[in-house]
Parts: structure tokens; sequence; C-alpha cells
């Protein structure tokens, strides 16, 4: 089951990575998204917990103040698993102008096997007005998980809620 799984997700990545032509705008055009592992070269398959750095390169032909990079990662499902913003927590720099790059790093990513997109939008210096609209821009995986050990651990992961919380159980007899 799960090699069942992996070559439907690594051909699903494939096809969406080949069909992402993003809009672009008068005032900054995107020129790529990159995702890797900090300190490692670039690549599309993760595990489970596992720190992912991603890497969005835009250029502004004028100078922009101030613009708010967002970016959310989707399962397909309508709405974000996960949301990284600057309109949210800060880091917006002063100014931008020519080629510029954008790292987000997000730490221990709790998603499950499958195949997920990556999502980007550019606000302007006042929050309001895309420079950049929300679309899709990338696709990458988690290929694999340690999470589970019971006896559908392996489809459930695969094929079950996306997010991995950890938890654990007590059982005792009621009183």
């Amino acid at each position: 089951l799960k090699a069942y799984l992996d070559w439907v997700d690594s051909s699903h990545q494939a096809r969406l990575s080949a069909e992402y032509h993003p809009f672009q705008s008068d005032v900054l055009q995107f020129e790529g998204v990159t995702i890797r592992a900090p300190g490692a070269g670039e690549r599309y398959a993760f595990h489970t917990g596992e720190d992912i750095e991603v890497r969005l390169r835009f250029r502004a032909p004028e100078p922009l103040s101030r613009p708010h990079v967002s970016i959310g990662i989707s399962d397909g499902r309508p709405g974000n698993l996960v949301l990284c913003s600057m309109l949210v927590d800060g880091g917006a720099p002063d100014v931008v102008r020519g080629a510029t790059e954008f790292v987000c790093r997000l730490r221990r990513l709790p998603l499950l096997p499958r195949v997920y997109e990556l999502w980007c939008s550019v606000r302007s210096e006042h929050a309001f007005g895309d420079l950049f609209d929300w679309q899709p821009i990338g696709a990458f995986r988690v290929a694999t998980s340690e999470v589970g050990s019971g006896p559908v651990a392996q489809s459930h992961v695969s094929t079950d809620g996306p997010v991995f919380v950890e938890h654990d159980w007590e059982v005792a007899p009621c009183r």
C-alpha cells in the first residue's frame, strides 16, 4: 500500500509542478520558488516533522516600500493548512528593488505524507491591494513519516487528517 501511495503522490506532484504558471503583475514579477531543508540543496520530498525553507524570488523594476509576503500550504481542499504571513508576524523589508529573495523557514512541519500545494501573495505597504495575487506557485510532498505503529498506521497517515499533533493515550477504569 505504501509503495502505491508513494507512486500516486509523486505522479501528482510532478503534474502539479508542471502546471504552475503564476500570473505576473507590472510592479512585482515572480521569478521562482525553491524548497529545501535548511543547509541542504533543493528538494521537494520531506519527512513529517522536518524543518523546511521556502525560497521565493521576485523582481521589482521600481523600488517597493514594505511588501508583505504570505505563503500558504494546502492539500487541495479549500483553505490553508498552514499560513505564514508578514501581515501577521511582521518582517516586511523597508524597501525592495531589483531581484530579491524572501526565505520563510518552517520549523518541524507537522504534515503527514501526501502532496501539498504552495500558495503565495504579496500585499502593498498598507496591507491592502495585492502586488502579486494569491495563487498557487509550486508543490512539494511529505513522503515519509514515523507516525503510528497501530494496525492501520500506514494507510491512515496517507489518507486521513493531514496534520500530526503529538499525543498520548491514558486508559483507566471508571470509578
